[in-house]
C-alpha cells in the first residue's frame, strides 16, 4: 500500500514574490477555485459575447464585403462596409491614438478592468480553456491532487484528453485568425485542398495552432505578469482616487475566527487567495502588479461574509481614499486631460474618415520620355490610373490652362472591383505653357456622383530642373 499524501501546505502570497512561482523560482500551477456571484455571471456574459463576435466577424459581410479583413496581399482592408487601401495606412495612427488613450482614460477611472473583462488572453483562457480543464481534470481540489499524483493510467488519459480538446480548439481559433487575413470562401478551399497545395497558409495555421494552445493551454498567468507592459504601466497611470478591487483593512483587521469577539470581520478563510487565477492575496493590496480585476475575490469574498451573518463589501472596488474613509474624486485633472486626448483622436479619425474616397486615383507619367517635342509644341502623355472597392464607371474630364488640345481618348471607363484601370490623357500645347509652372488637372467621377481629383506638373524642354519621371 501507498501511503497517503501529505496534506497540502497552504501557499501565503506576498508583494515581494509572484504568486505563480514556488520559494525555489519554479512555476506554481494555477488552480483557481470555482465561484459564484454577479461580478462571475457578467464576465461570463462579456466572455460569451466577445468570443461569438470574434468568431463570427470574418463570416458577417456588409455591403457585399466582408465585415473585417486585412487583405495584405491585395493591400485593401475592409472594416465594417469600409474600404481602405494602403494609402490609408496614416488612419492607424489616428486609430491607436484614440483607443490607447481610451485604454488610459479607462485605467485611470476604474483600474485594469479592461484586463478582466475584455482582454482577449482573459477571454478565452476563463471562457473557453479553464472551462475545457474543468470538465477533464474536476475541480480545483481534484486538480491539484492530480497533478501530484504520479503518471498512472487515469493521468494520463485525464491530461491526454484535456490537450487534445485544446489542440483541437486552438485549431479552430488559428482559422478564426486566419479569416481575418483570407477571405472566408478562399479559407474554405483552402482546408479542403491538400497542405501541399498551400504550404504558406498550412504553416501559418500550425503556427498559430501551437502559439494559442501553448499560451492559453499552459503559459497563461505568466503572460500577465511577465510579458504585458500593461500590469507595469498601471502605477503610472492610477492614482488614490482610482476605483479598484482592494480590501478594507479598517473593517476587516484583526483577522480572526467568527466566535472571537475582538476580531475584524475577515475570518482569515483563504477564500479570495483560493479563486484568484494569478494566486496573489488582495489582502496585500489591490494594485498589485498580478491583479487583473476580475473581480473573482469579491464574489468569493461577499459569499463568505453572507454565510456568517456578516456584511458583504469586506473585498470590494474603490479607491484608496474610499478605503481609508476619505471622499474620492471621480473627474480630476488627470482623467480629464486622457480624455481630452482620446477623443480628439477619435474626432480626428471621423473627420479623416470623411475624406476617404470610394475609389482611388493617380496621375502618372506615360513610359518612356516625360515629354515630347515637336517644332515649337510640346506633348505630355499622361495615365490616369482607377482603383475602386466596388464595380463602377468612372467618367474622366481633365482641364490644362494653356494648352492648345486636352484629349481623353476614353472619356468613360468600367472598373472592375479591386483592379487598377489606366485611362491616358493627352495633352499638347505651346512650349512657352509647358514651363513646369503650371499644372493639369485630371478629375474622376463615379456613377454615385463622387469626384477624386490629380494633379501633374505639365513638363517642357523649358523646366529649371530636370524633369520627374512621376506626376506624383
Amino acid at each position: 500500500m501507498t501511503s497517503p499524501s501529505p496534506k497540502r501546505k497552504r501557499h501565503l502570497p506576498t508583494l515581494d514574490s509572484l504568486g505563480s512561482l514556488r520559494e525555489d523560482g519554479s512555476r506554481r500551477a494555477m488552480h483557481p477555485a470555482e465561484v459564484s456571484g454577479k461580478w462571475t455571471r457578467l464576465r461570463n456574459i462579456t466572455f460569451a459575447v466577445l468570443i461569438v463576435v470574434l468568431v463570427a466577424l470574418p463570416w458577417v459581410r456588409i455591403g457585399g464585403k466582408p465585415a473585417v479583413l486585412l487583405d495584405i496581399p491585395g493591400r485593401h482592408f475592409y472594416l465594417f462596409g469600409a474600404v481602405f487601401g494602403a494609402e490609408h495606412s496614416y488612419l492607424t495612427f489616428f486609430g491607436l491614438t484614440g483607443l490607447g488613450f481610451g485604454l488610459i482614460f479607462l485605467t485611470s477611472l476604474v483600474g485594469r478592468t479592461y484586463c478582466g473583462f475584455f482582454c482577449p488572453q482573459t477571454v478565452f483562457i476563463e471562457g473557453i480553456y479553464r472551462r475545457v480543464e474543468r470538465w477533464f481534470e474536476g475541480k480545483a481540489t481534484d486538480r491539484r491532487k492530480l497533478e501530484q499524483r504520479p503518471w498512472d493510467a487515469e493521468k494520463v488519459l485525464r491530461r491526454g484528453g484535456k490537450w487534445v480538446a485544446y489542440i483541437v480548439i486552438s485549431l479552430g481559433l488559428a482559422h478564426v485568425v486566419l479569416g481575418y487575413f483570407v477571405p472566408v470562401r478562399e479559407m474554405a478551399k483552402l482546408v479542403m485542398d491538400r497542405p501541399s497545395a498551400h504550404p504558406e497558409a498550412f504553416a501559418w495555421v500550425m503556427g498559430v495552432t501551437a502559439l494559442v494552445a501553448f499560451d492559453f493551454g499552459w503559459f497563461r498567468e505568466q503572460f500577465c505578469t511577465i510579458l504585458c507592459p500593461y500590469g507595469r504601466l498601471q502605477g503610472a497611470l492610477i492614482d488614490d482616487d482610482t476605483i479598484h478591487v482592494g480590501y478594507d483593512t479598517k473593517r476587516g483587521e484583526p483577522r480572526g475566527k467568527v466566535t472571537d469577539p475582538s476580531a475584524g470581520a475577515c475570518v482569515d478563510c483563504f477564500r479570495c487567495v483560493e479563486v484568484c487565477p494569478t494566486g496573489i492575496d488582495i489582502r496585500n493590496g489591490g494594485a498589485q502588479l498580478e491583479c487583473i480585476s476580475c473581480l473573482a475575490c469579491i464574489d468569493a469574498c461577499d459569499e463568505v461574509m453572507l454565510s456568517v451573518d456578516r456584511a458583504p463589501g469586506l473585498v470590494r472596488q474603490d479607491s484608496e481614499k474610499g478605503f481609508a474613509g476619505l471622499k474620492k474624486r471621480i473627474w480630476r485633472p488627470r482623467v480629464l486631460v486622457y480624455a481630452v486626448l482620446g477623443v480628439i483622436g477619435v474626432v480626428v479619425l471621423g473627420l479623416s474618415l470623411r475624406r476617404v474616397e470610394p475609389f482611388d486615383v493617380a496621375l502618372l507619367r506615360g513610359k518612356g520620355l516625360p515629354y515630347s517635342l515637336q517644332g515649337e509644341e510640346v506633348e505630355n502623355v499622361l495615365r490616369l490610373r482607377v482603383k475602386a472597392s466596388r464595380a463602377t464607371r468612372v467618367r474622366v474630364t481633365a482641364d490644362a490652362p494653356g494648352a492648345t488640345s486636352v484629349l481623353v481618348p476614353i472619356p468613360e471607363v468600367a472598373v472592375t472591383a479591386d483592379q487598377a484601370t489606366e485611362v491616358p490623357v493627352l495633352l499638347r500645347g505651346p512650349r512657352g505653357v509647358f514651363d513646369g509652372t503650371r499644372h493639369v488637372t485630371v478629375t474622376a467621377r463615379d456613377e454615385q456622383g463622387h469626384e477624386v481629383e490629380a494633379q501633374a506638373v505639365m513638363l517642357g524642354p523649358d523646366v529649371g530642373a530636370a524633369p520627374s519621371a512621376s506626376a506624383r
